[in-house]
């Protein structure tokens, strides 16, 4: 399913609405209707002439093509107007400009969608100031924001992979938009409201109600008296500003600030570090805004049960009916060779798991590493080389290279020195990734974890692999069960009665374990800046 590309959609705005830009143009025009003319009736000819005029060739099979799905809503109704209609007072436009305004909230830019635009024609409209043609003109438009509005917010504004090249999640969510309206607007004359389209993830709601929190700033007065260059004054629970102890890494600091904003009994703080809480507005907006968009790229909703990833958090949580239930940390690519975001079913748990040396790993690490040192550095490494058929080969006989490695299968046995370590969480994927144990576990205590070549390292898989195995598998004594099949010394493969749906993402800001507060994160990988720009 193709995404058109940002050139393909201007020249469709261009073509369909080449008539619409004196309409639209700030200047008044001339005019024969008064205030007391009644509204045109806007013939389905009229309509008809103008959607086929517009000149544009859509791609049938592009799904997500705003100009196709506009004109298949209009050739649903045999060409007659949506939002324009004898003696119902426009009350659907009332509620689109409405709508539009709030998409401010969702952290987009609602000049996007021709919001004012829309309104100034719209005050034109309901006096009877457009002619017949002026109205299948502002007909059509607000139903192609309308649809371009529902669609951005269904699957994101942006085209994912133009401005992050690792994000593979799929978003199988189905862009109806068109069908909502020709049911709703003009079968039953109600307004399908945007909010149908928006995400009911529980972080989404959660950013927007932050978001909302920082732009009120501009109207607080403790705010508006530290711009001012003046000294704050913190006097009633209206003056507090919105204040974030998670961005001040020093915990003194973050007590100080908690009990100034609660009045707490403790000494006085600096007015400049709440000047600093108060100067990281904007950023903060960006982050979320960010956020929110990457929030746009997955489904509507998640599965009921299911395994989260965070790569910036550096976290895992396994959810079950909204409930985080087991969290741990876990060790994700380097910057170099990055965690990508994606989504995949866990089918079955390894334990003793043999490695098989993937092809980024074979021509970044290990031919190189024989280049240097022969069959000393695969004897270090603990791996042996195969036929595809199984026959072990002896590492002086054979001449490795870049061009003809894919002959050839290294593989590293069971044990405790194994790259896998003990468990291996399986989750079938065109990128190789998977979660697993780890012999390095010192990397589990530090605050950077970006030490992978790209898989997910799990801190606690024992209990994690006996945790799912009691959930999905009903083993009565998962712990022991767990302990015998890894103390078997071979590879054993379990199945899952019922795959768990793994969710791998990219997230700086979200909602913390407990659902109740955001939490901001490094952004380890550098991707929000040129996510942010696109925004905007």
């Amino acid at each position: 399913m193709g995404r058109y590309s940002k050139r393909y959609f201007e020249l469709t705005i261009a073509s369909l609405l080449f008539c619409s830009i004196a309409l639209f143009a700030c200047k008044e025009r001339t005019s024969s209707f008064k205030t007391s003319n009644p509204v045109p009736v806007v013939s389905n000819s009229t309509l008809q002439k103008l959607l086929n005029g517009s000149g544009q060739q859509v791609d049938s099979l592009d799904l997500f093509n705003v100009s196709k799905a506009l004109r298949e809503v209009y050739a649903n109704t045999s060409f007659k107007p949506l939002w324009v209609k004898q003696d119902d007072a426009f009350r659907s436009i009332v509620s689109l400009l409405s709508d539009m305004e709030a998409l401010s909230d969702d952290g987009l830019n609602v000049e996007n969608y021709k919001h004012k635009e829309i309104r100034r024609t719209f005050e034109k409209a309901r006096i009877g100031k457009l002619s017949e043609e002026e109205l299948a003109v502002f007909d059509t438009t607000c139903t192609y924001y309308y649809l371009q509005a529902s669609r951005d917010l269904l699957l994101g504004r942006l085209d994912v992979r133009s401005v992050d090249t690792e994000w593979f999640h799929r978003n199988d969510t189905l862009w109806l938009a068109n069908g909502f309206l020709y049911d709703s607007l003009y079968t039953a004359n109600v307004y399908p409201e945007l909010s149908l389209y928006k995400s009911k993830l529980t972080a989404y709601s959660r950013l927007k109600k932050e978001r909302k929190k920082y732009t009120s700033l501009e109207e607080d007065l403790a705010y508006k008296a530290v711009r001012k260059g003046g000294a704050l004054q913190l006097k009633d629970d209206e003056d507090k500003p919105i204040l974030h102890p998670e961005t001040i890494a020093d915990e003194g600091e973050v007590k100080r600030i908690i009990a100034k904003y609660y009045s707490v009994a403790l000494p006085e703080i600096d007015d400049s570090i709440v000047s600093y809480q108060l100067s990281i507005k904007d950023s903060l907006i960006s982050k979320i805004d960010v956020n929110l968009e990457r929030l746009r790229w997955l489904p509507q909703q998640l599965e009921n049960v299911y395994l989260i990833v965070n790569v910036p958090a550096m976290d895992l949580f396994l959810n079950i009916d909204n409930k985080d239930t087991m969290h741990m940390r876990v060790v994700v690519g380097k910057k170099s060779r990055p965690t990508p975001a994606m989504n995949a079913d866990m089918v079955n748990i390894v334990f003793n798991p043999t490695w098989t040396v993937p092809p980024g790993i074979m021509k970044k690490d290990i031919i190189p590493g024989m280049n240097k040192k022969g069959s000393a550095y695969l004897e270090k490494k603990g791996l042996a080389i195969y036929t595809h058929s199984g026959k072990p080969l002896n590492p002086d006989s054979v001449n490795v290279t870049r061009a003809n490695f894919k002959n050839y299968v290294f593989r590293q046995p069971s044990g405790y020195k194994n790259a896998l370590g003990r468990v291996k969480f399986n989750l079938p994927n065109k990128h190789s990734i998977y979660l697993h144990d780890t012999p390095s576990r010192s990397d589990f205590k530090k605050k950077n974890r970006t030490k992978s070549s790209g898989c997910v390292r799990v801190q606690h898989p024992r209990d994690m692999a006996g945790y799912i195995l009691t959930k999905i598998n009903k083993e009565e004594n998962s712990k022991r069960f767990v302990d015998s099949l890894i103390n078997k010394n071979k590879m054993v493969f379990v199945p899952l009665q019922k795959r768990i749906p793994v969710h791998i993402l990219y997230l700086t800001a979200t909602e913390d374990s407990a659902k109740q507060h955001i939490v901001y994160w490094d952004d380890v990988y550098n991707k929000d800046e040129a996510i942010a720009l696109q925004l905007k």
